[in-house]
């Protein structure tokens, strides 16, 4: 009763069987997720998984997966030091708008208690020193990321070799063809893709 797998449940065997045998086949977003790992570490982990299925002719990609990678890479590989950048740019910006703040309030208000400009003051020390403590995270996470080249080109080794052949325009306009069916009358899959 193969057919029903999903509802009676593998055996301990078969399970093993199916790790060491089947082929795997990845979406585009695998692919340029490697662009968005926060560490060299899980980037060079999963790298590592690919590199091994390819290498046991375990591993295979769709012509479409790969269309889609090289449309998307590009927008995708300096995200992270693009998010980096921003934080440290919000950051500047909030701090020179506190300062800016403070000093106003300071002329408007001259005659405010010694008390109150010492608060002041400290409140701006406390700041200073997370913003500091937030440059210092990230200069370390940034060090830690991988390069976004050396992913690129990590990616198009992988994919060299176990692309699979596109499809015809005839068998394109087909599917698009069905899939204003499918659309049209929510018949998966092609409906909410």
């Amino acid at each position: 009763m193969t057919e029903f797998k999903g509802f009676i449940g593998y055996e301990d065997d078969e399970f093993k069987n199916l790790w060491s045998d089947s082929i795997f086949v990845v979406d585009t977003n695998v692919l340029i997720n490697f662009f968005k790992y926060t560490s060299s570490d899980s980037t060079n982990s999963l790298m590592k998984v690919l590199r091994y299925l390819k290498d046991s002719n375990r591993l295979w990609i769709p012509h479409q997966v790969a269309l889609e990678y090289f449309f998307n890479y590009e927008k995708n590989m300096n995200k992270q030091m693009d998010a980096h950048s921003e934080i440290h740019q919000l950051k500047n910006n909030l701090a020179d708008e506190l300062k800016q703040k403070i000093s106003k309030f300071r002329s408007d208000h001259p005659y405010i208690s010694v008390n109150t400009n010492a608060k002041l003051d400290e409140y701006l020390s406390e700041i200073e020193k997370v913003g500091s403590n937030l440059e210092q995270t990230i200069e370390t996470e940034v060090a830690n990321m991988s390069n976004p080249e050396s992913i690129h080109n990590d990616i198009l080794s992988i994919l060299k070799g176990i692309v699979g052949d596109p499809y015809s325009q005839n068998k394109i306009d087909t599917i698009e063809t069905q899939g204003v069916d499918r659309y049209k009358y929510s018949i998966p899959p092609g409906f909410k893709d």
